[in-house]
């Protein structure tokens, strides 16, 4: 077996059991890809792996999507969405959840989960230094369950955002219109940390 496929092989048992038709069909395209470049058509294999990267990030991205909680009871929500479309993108903004919750009387509240953005170590560097947050009054050092964060109160509506940094890599920022602070929580309770720790973990 030649490297490639020996290389290739590997990413394919790397994957979740090939249970389903999209398993199936990710292997193939693998498999397809290793045929191409042994016949030397060099540009189809580029092709044909490239589909099937593609792939593999959608599986990845519908997982990462179950790490947003359901919405809590009396709130409905919209479907979650994913920003990890890979490639340049992903490498300037990192990998973003989000999910939108809301409520019979204009409530809502707005979960988002960025992780590997080369902009958090700004949110590292205001966390270590509190002198920079003098400027806004609103905004205060602000601890969940040992992660360190910020807690900003927006006058003008009443409502609270709460950041926080797992890892410093991992970025959870949870806001609301028309939701107070106490609400706000109860969704953190709702998320699994340690769920979403291992989801980005290397």
């Amino acid at each position: 077996m030649s490297p490639l496929k020996r290389l290739l092989a590997l990413a394919l048992l790397s994957l979740a059991p090939p249970v389903s038709a999209q398993a199936d069909a990710i292997g193939d395209q693998i498999q397809a890809a290793a045929q191409a470049y042994e016949a030397g058509a060099f540009r189809k294999a580029v092709q044909t792996l490239q589909f099937a990267a593609a792939a593999i990030r959608e599986k990845i991205n519908q997982s990462l999507l179950q790490l947003l909680p359901e919405p809590l009871a009396g709130w409905e929500a919209d479907a979650p969405e994913s920003a990890a479309s890979g490639g340049i993108a992903t490498m300037i903004l990192g990998t973003s959840l989000s999910r939108r919750y809301y409520r019979g009387d204009g409530a809502t509240v707005e979960i988002r989960i960025t992780a590997d953005s080369p902009f958090l170590p700004l949110m590292g560097m205001m966390l270590s230094n509190p002198i920079l947050l003098q400027s806004d009054p609103d905004t205060q050092l602000y601890s969940w369950q040992g992660y360190p964060g910020l807690r900003k109160r927006v006058r003008e509506s009443g409502s609270w955002e709460i950041s926080l940094l797992l890892k410093n890599r991992i970025l959870i920022q949870v806001s609301g219109t028309q939701a107070d602070r106490q609400t706000l929580e109860t969704y953190l309770k709702a998320l699994d940390f340690s769920a979403i720790e291992r989801a980005f973990s290397d």
